[in-house]
This record gives C-alpha cells, structure tokens and sequence, in this order.
C-alpha cells in the first residue's frame, strides 16, 4: 500500500502544474492576440503613403459567397442537440472556411454577419431565438422546432365555439387547401 502523504502530495503537485500550464496558455492567446495587431500596424507602416487594396481580414471574407454562412450555420444548428449562440456559430463557420479561429477580428466580423443571416430567418420563422446566454443570442434550427411541432404530446389543440370540434395550431389552411375546397 503506497505512503497516502506521498499520494496527496504529488496529486497537489500535479493539480498546481495543471494550474499553471492553464494560465500559460491564456498568456499565449493574449500575445498571439497581441501579435496580430503588431502584424496589421506594421502592414500600414510599410505601406509609406500607398494606398492599401483591402484591410488585412477582407481578403478572407470575401471568399464568402452569397448565401454560404446562412447555410453553413443552418446545418450546423440542424446537427446541434440544443441551441447554439452566435459565437459558436461564427467559430463553425470560420473553421468551415478553414480560416484562422484565434483571431478576434476576424471572429467579431463573421459574428455580426453571422447575426445579420440569421435574423432575416428568424423573421421569416426558419429558426428561433432561444433567449441568451452570457449576453450571447442562442439560436434553435428548424430540426428542433420540427422535432416539438411533430411530438403527438406537445399538439396544441384549441376547442371552437361549438365545442364538437379542435383544431390544430400548427394546421394553417394554405393555398394549396382553398384551391382544394
């Protein structure tokens, strides 16, 4: 049976080490952060007065197509088992792309267009907001709202007037059905 004192002792040693592994690996992302805006200020510096063809991240985003981030979040939000927030959803779709993940700019871009793509959907009813997460919206693909609408115990049913019949809340008469009547 091993010593307990030697046991609790390098259980400690090895939970401190964890620790400070943790807290170097912040330190690298803040320098590689730090790193990048190094890089961009220089890039305006060797310039001398040209006039640049592009910021240093529009070159990546605009190898975005149209319609592209919309599909690449609605496939990801379809594959989750819950709600993603729009950060997930921008990390998804930079690394769909196979650009760099780590860089803020670029990350605080594809977020907003990430946010613009999916609030036409959510107006449109495609998918819906899920409330927030540290200040963060989450959004619910459309597998999910299937999922609930196709569920014979959550069928939301509402009596008439008369009392004989119940109509469904998903059934919504469409054109289909009046040219059929």
């Amino acid at each position: 049976m091993p010593d307990t004192a030697i046991v609790d002792t390098l259980r400690i040693k090895r939970d401190e080490l964890e620790a400070l592994i943790a807290a170097r690996e912040n330190e690298i992302e803040a320098i590689r952060s730090d790193l990048i805006h190094v890089n961009a200020t220089l890039r305006l510096f060797e310039l001398n007065g040209a006039a640049a063809s592009a910021p240093l991240h529009a070159p990546q985003l605009m190898r975005v197509k149209r319609g592209e981030i919309g599909k690449i979040c609605m496939a990801a939000l379809a594959n989750a088992q819950e709600g993603l927030d729009t950060r997930e959803l921008a990390k998804k779709v930079i690394q769909a792309k196979g650009l760099d993940d780590r860089d803020p700019v670029l990350r605080k871009t594809v977020a907003l267009k990430v946010i613009s793509t999916l609030a036409g959907r959510l107006r449109s009813g495609e998918i819906r907001d899920g409330g927030r997460r540290k200040g963060v919206r989450i959004w619910i693909g459309s597998q999910r709202l299937n999922a609930a609408r196709d569920d014979p115990l959550s069928a939301r049913t509402v009596s008439l007037p008369s009392g004989s019949k119940t109509c469904d809340l998903y059934d919504t008469p469409g054109p289909s059905s009046a040219r059929k009547a």
